[in-house]
């Protein structure tokens, strides 16, 4: 499992992205967050994607 500070860090990079105009749309920016979701899933799907999309969520606000 990650740590908080490890979602942070990443909304963060997911955030500068979407400032940056990388990401253009929301469905993008969504899309991303899956990727990314999947990344870091290990094989019993451990990772916790419904926090780590909040804390990607919060970061465009």
């Amino acid at each position: 499992m990650m740590s908080r500070k490890h979602y942070i860090a990443i909304a963060g990079i997911l955030n500068d992205c979407w400032e940056n105009e990388f990401i253009t749309y929301e469905k993008d920016f969504f899309e991303v967050v899956k990727q990314f979701s999947e990344m870091f899933a290990d094989d019993n799907d451990n990772f916790d994607s419904v926090r780590f999309t909040e804390a990607c969520c919060m970061s465009i606000k």
